[in-house]
């Protein structure tokens, strides 16, 4: 997301995904953690970047979700993923369906759906997470076991997840 330029914060944890797995270290003040993937898909090379590679945008969302337990949090993967106006649905698919999670189908799905009129994604690509799904209830967070009851799409989520930055309710009267 930092490559993308649209996270407002700065984070001093770098998390990289690697079909190899490394070892925790730190460099120049930031610490680098290894997600290891199996999944080769949608990585690409730059022009102008010094060699580094980098996710797709389409890949990083769905990364981001898969992970947003370890590395930024809910409410910031969301403001990211509010950021991106525009996202590749088919290469979203193409990703998912690389991971093959129910429960990533589950919180993507359910993501899009709130924020359908700002990402402007279409009832196929909600319909097709719906299909993949599964049929299982579960809590959007791992460690969040309070909220409510999302039936469409069979999730327990934080009464407040979308009205959330940096971890306080921003309608909250302070």
């Amino acid at each position: 997301m930092e490559y993308y330029g649209i996270t407002d914060q700065v984070f001093y944890d770098v998390y990289v995904s690697s079909e190899t797995k490394f070892a925790e270290f730190e460099f120049g003040g930031y610490t680098y953690r290894c997600i290891q993937t199996d999944v080769s898909d949608g990585v690409v090379y730059p022009e102008y970047s010094g060699g580094i590679r980098v996710t797709e945008k389409e890949r990083t969302v769905i990364d981001s979700i898969k992970d947003m337990d370890k590395i930024a949090g809910p409410e910031e993967v969301i403001e990211n993923i509010r950021s991106f106006h525009s996202l590749n649905e088919e290469k979203m698919l193409r990703y998912l369906a690389c991971l093959d999670n129910k429960f990533l189908y589950q919180k993507t799905g359910y993501i899009f759906s709130m924020l359908k009129d700002t990402v402007h994604c279409s009832d196929e690509f909600l319909q097709k997470c719906m299909e993949m799904s599964g049929k299982s209830t579960r809590y959007f967070l791992n460690d969040e076991k309070t909220g409510t009851y999302n039936a469409e799409w069979r999730l327990v989520v934080p009464e407040t997840i979308f009205e959330m930055k940096n971890g306080v309710d921003e309608n909250a009267i302070i």
